[in-house]
């Protein structure tokens, strides 16, 4: 009897739709991350900060925002899509993460996006 739960447990599993495994980020991540993204493919750096935390804005300078419009608004501006992927618990804090896809190169980029009482703490492209 304990076999045949088993057994039907992963047929479920095995015939569940990946798509519908896939969760879709939290919308206060999302909003922020889309803002992020849009801020730097409009190289707008005063946009990028605006919902950092003040420690977010004292360490992201603008000639660092600088460096990473350099390295991808080239790709950004051709076009991209984005796949959230998770959610994570590090150190205390939610990390949110997403595979950025470019139209014109098969490179990807991942994205980790750190928030604190609604406030950017972090913003990372690898």
């Amino acid at each position: 009897m304990k076999s045949a739960r088993i057994i039907a447990f992963l047929v479920a599993v095995l015939v569940t739709p990946v798509s519908s495994l896939a969760a879709d980020a939290p919308g206060a991540a999302q909003t922020a991350f889309d803002a992020l993204m849009n801020s730097i493919a409009t190289k707008n750096y005063d946009k990028f900060v605006a919902a950092g935390s003040t420690a977010f804005k004292q360490d992201m300078n603008k000639q660092m925002f600088d460096q990473v419009v350099a390295q991808v608004s080239g790709p950004l501006s051709k076009g991209y899509t984005v796949e959230y992927l998770a959610e994570l618990n590090q150190h205390g804090y939610k990390a949110y993460v997403w595979k950025i896809s470019y139209d014109s190169s098969p490179e990807n980029t991942l994205a980790k996006l750190v928030l604190e009482d609604g406030s950017v703490v972090g913003f990372w492209l690898q």
